[in-house]
């Protein structure tokens, strides 16, 4: 029995881990294109800031913008094109 119970725990541990993705957002008015992306093409955030070519963490629902703010903007749609 506590065999079994281990590897339901690690099996829901290993299930829980999510890599991010990187990638160089370009946006404007809370529409952003991303480049070397394997995850989104494009997507619609709730930032409103101007980004050109700035580096990102994207994650499935927010991206994280990596300049001194560290900005977290959710994602509220987006997709390939």
């Amino acid at each position: 029995m506590k065999k079994l119970l281990g590897i339901v725990v690690l099996a829901l541990l290993w299930c829980n881990v999510v890599q991010a993705a990187t990638a160089f957002a370009t946006c404007s008015g809370g529409y952003c294109k991303f480049t070397s992306n394997l995850v989104y093409d494009w997507a619609y955030i709730s930032c409103q800031q101007t980004l050109l070519g700035e580096f990102v963490i994207i994650e499935p629902r927010y991206i994280m913008i990596m300049d001194d703010s560290g900005e977290i903007c959710e994602i509220s749609e987006g997709g390939d094109n």
